[in-house]
């Protein structure tokens, strides 16, 4: 248990927190507790490994929610996604009203940006579980906030900000919510308020990073966004924002030296795009 609250809370350094989610999954694994087994090899990027263990489980026991649910997301962690919606419909045939696994339903319709049918798997999983409130209103404004639903998402996060240092992700969805308002600099208040309280999670670093770049505060933008790419080094977004700010405060020889090519050609591209768009003169293009 207090394994996967540290894993939930994410509030660990990552060298931490993948030491924690390698003892989840070898005790999980002893303990042949499969949910927790495959949610620890999620965490340390190895889904792939716990598939054939899973599937040989399932094989004895059809007819087993929590396996059907583990294999499901072991699947979709995998790259095999139609397989785990397949495994996860049949988990909510045998379980129609079970709150998590119509959670798990909306997470994997958001992925697949399905909004509107995610919000209402979200909105059953409510239905059937008012204490999923919190968790369920982050998912909520985030679909909310991909329909461009800015104002919905915001007030639906409203009243659980007092959670927010302790439910991952309000205090960064309401940041995003304000930003997309054009309410930036109250929007970089609460990604402070995330980057505080979750310092080890990358896209809190990313969303404050952005923010300051519109705010064309280059020095800290960079500071943040260093941070998310420190945090997770495959992040293209984080790379791909970074190269925005280098080149906007004009440090193309930082942005040469650090970037790696197909980083920095994509943001040379968005450049060129918008040369194109502004209708320049012939004298301004070149």
């Amino acid at each position: 248990a207090a394994l996967c609250i540290a894993l939930s809370r994410n509030k660990d350094k990552p060298e931490e927190l993948r030491a924690k989610a390698a003892e989840l999954a070898e005790l999980s694994l002893i303990a042949e507790d499969w949910p927790h087994y495959s949610r620890a090899m999620i965490r340390l990027k190895r889904s792939a490994e716990a598939i054939p263990i899973l599937e040989k489980k399932l094989e004895k026991a059809t007819g087993s929610t929590e396996l059907l649910r583990a294999v499901a997301w072991s699947h979709w962690y995998a790259g095999s996604k139609e397989r785990g919606q397949e495994l996860l419909n049949r988990a909510l045939e045998l379980a129609p009203s079970n709150a998590m696994l119509l959670l798990d339903k909306g997470d994997m319709l958001k992925d697949l940006k399905k909004q509107e049918e995610a919000l209402e798997a979200y909105n059953q999983a409510l239905f059937f579980d008012k204490d999923l409130a919190p968790v369920l209103a982050v998912k909520r404004a985030r679909a909310l906030c991909e329909l461009k639903r800015f104002e919905e998402a915001r007030e639906l996060l409203v009243p659980h900000l007092a959670l927010g240092a302790r439910i991952p992700g309000v205090f960064q969805a309401y940041g995003a919510c304000l930003a997309s308002l054009d309410k930036t600099e109250e929007a970089l208040e609460y990604f402070d308020k995330a980057a505080r309280e979750f310092k080890s999670d990358p896209s809190v670093w990313r969303s404050k990073g952005v923010a300051l770049f519109d705010l064309r505060r280059y020095d800290e933008a960079i500071e943040a966004l260093d941070q998310a790419v420190k945090l997770d080094p495959t992040d293209g977004r984080s790379l791909h924002y970074r190269g925005e700010v280098l080149l906007a405060s004009k440090q193309y020889a930082t942005a040469i030296r650090t970037l790696p090519p197909e980083s920095l050609a994509h943001n040379i591209f968005h450049r060129l795009l918008e040369s194109w768009n502004s209708h320049l003169k012939q004298r301004e293009l070149q």
